[in-house]
């Protein structure tokens, strides 16, 4: 073959390798792009920095994939379930193609019938979901691999193949005293790799990529394949994202939240920069760096300094272990899950038992009024808190005689148990609770009776009663939701509500029951089997 070396070819040449580096450069952008997202900060990704190359370069995001068992755990989901049904579907289907190759098949009009009508009249959802329940398949790998085992059209393109082979070497085989198993197997198969494979190929990528299939009829989360698990992180990246809009961003705090702290409402850590700095300290990030931090201030700067803003404490403490005092639906699982029943929620105890050993903890925090609380900010006591941005305002006019320079500051971390797991973020909502009170004004003859129901409501049945009170009083339960009766709904006015027993807020000898609720976002846009239905799916206590 003589090569063209003509002007008019040469630019043709340059003409179609140009384009096709222009189309490389398309589809690899967006690959490129997402590849330094995954390498860059928070913060670049939040305000849109990264577009080609990293912006801040962590592995913050492959540790935290990585470094826990759920990823690793649905790849291995996702291997076993593709290479189980491949196997499955690839020698079913070629066991059914094989006799449908045969022009001498008795019945052979009847099967093609069976297996080309479901190709155009399907039995729809409900009714294989029902037929999987039936068969015990529900919440197994069955259930993902043979439903789809067979495949009409991989039977088609199979039966074309093994018609095209030459029918004498099984006549010569049959001579030779082979019989119908063994032809198939040791004659038809070895010269159909090119099609077990190609077929293979398309029944692996199909299961590899089966989402709706895991979503409908696996429960378990430890038995979700990679894809659900992505869907997962993708709703609690959304989910992060829209903390970040409301200004509560994590350990890009300070930047998100610019400006006064006097006009934001978040909830979030302060910290006394001036003793901090004193001591070459920086605002911890981990509840550990926090203990020695506040260790090392009460021995060498402030004697008596303490870890106390009332009954907050543990909430924020319950709050950086990944968990709440109440129900709620977990971020990462998308499950319903009652708190007090988490291993996070007992670590979260036994570490306020150490603050609380250490006297870093006053003794009869609990109970602490908002005066005694003020008193020990005078007396600066205070020097790292959970509390509302705008908070430290109010504490530098208290702190105006003993420490005129006084300069709190918001933590940029937002504390946590371990530095790779998520903390739980708040989002405060105004909602009229069941609970219960207990003042100053609350008779003796009542103190017992109370402490038998604060008992009851640290169980799922009395959690329940906090949530929505009275079953057929206030609420009624349709088809596993719980639905409010009318008079019930509107967060912003507990018409109709009538508490056990409930007591106006008093400064003096104040404790409430409450439950604080996090991740309403993804509970409002979640419909669970346990929970409340959508009149209530936006309320936070």
């Amino acid at each position: 073959m003589v090569k063209d070396t003509s002007l008019s070819s040469k630019i043709l040449d340059i003409f179609v390798y140009t384009s096709l580096l222009i189309i490389l450069a398309i589809t690899l952008l967006p690959i490129l792009n997402v590849m330094s997202i995954s390498l860059s900060s928070s913060k670049a990704v939040f305000y849109n920095q990264v577009t080609f190359y990293p912006v801040g370069l962590n592995f913050e995001a492959y540790k935290n994939i990585f470094g826990g068992k759920t990823v690793p755990r649905a790849f291995l989901n996702s291997t076993i379930y593709s290479v189980t049904g491949t196997v499955i579907s690839v020698m079913l289907n070629a066991s059914i193609a094989y006799p449908m190759s045969k022009k001498d098949l008795p019945l052979k009009k009847l099967y093609w019938a069976i297996l080309i009508i479901p190709m155009y009249i399907s039995g729809g959802m409900i009714p294989s979901f029902i037929l999987i329940r039936s068969l015990g398949l529900y919440d197994t790998m069955w259930a993902l691999i043979l439903p789809g085992a067979i495949g009409t059209g991989t039977i088609i393109v199979m039966r074309t193949f093994f018609m095209g082979l030459p029918d004498e070497l099984e006549e010569a085989a049959t001579i030779d005293g082979a019989g119908h198993m063994t032809i198939f197997l040791r004659i038809i198969l070895p010269l159909s790799k090119p099609i077990l494979a190609t077929m293979g190929l398309f029944a692996f990528v199909g299961h590899w990529n089966n989402y709706f299939g895991p979503l409908i009829y696996i429960q378990t989360q430890s038995k979700n394949p990679i894809q659900v698990i992505l869907q997962q992180i993708i709703m609690q990246e959304q989910f992060a994202q829209d903390l970040m809009k409301q200004g509560i961003a994590g350990a890009d705090l300070l930047e998100t939240i610019s400006g006064s702290g006097s006009e934001y409402d978040s909830v979030v850590w302060v910290y006394k920069k001036s003793v901090f700095d004193s001591l070459g300290l920086e605002p911890p990030k981990t509840v550990d760096e926090m203990y020695e931090t506040l260790m090392k201030i009460k021995q060498e700067k402030v004697k008596d300094l303490i870890f106390s803003h009332r009954y907050n404490v543990l909430l924020s403490l319950f709050i950086a272990f990944g968990t709440t005092s109440g129900s709620w639906v977990n971020p990462i699982t998308n499950k319903f899950e009652f708190g007090v029943e988490t291993p996070e929620f007992r670590e979260a105890l036994k570490f306020a038992r150490k603050l609380y050993k250490s006297g870093l903890l006053a003794q009869d925090f609990p109970t602490w009024t908002q005066t005694q609380f003020d008193t020990a900010v005078g007396k600066n006591q205070i020097v790292y808190a959970y509390a509302y941005a705008n908070s430290p305002d109010g504490w530098e006019k208290l702190e105006a005689e003993t420490d005129p320079n006084s300069d709190w500051e918001m933590s940029p971390y937002y504390l946590k148990a371990d530095e790779n797991k998520p903390a739980v973020f708040i989002k405060e909502q105004p909602w009229f609770s069941w609970g219960i009170a207990i003042t100053d004004k609350t008779p003796d003859e009542k103190m017992e009776r109370i402490a038998e129901m604060i008992d009851w409501f640290s169980t799922r049945e009395g959690n329940d009663f906090l949530w929505f009170g009275p079953e057929g009083v206030t609420y009624d339960i349709i088809d596993d939701y719980y639905v409010f009766k009318e008079g019930y709904r509107d967060p912003k006015d507990p018409t109709g509500h009538t508490a056990l027993m409930w007591a106006p807020f008093q400064e003096e000898g104040f404790l409430i029951n409450t439950i604080a609720y996090s991740n309403y976002i993804v509970y409002s846009q979640t419909e669970l089997g346990y929970g409340p239905a959508k009149p209530m799916a936006k309320s936070v206590h």
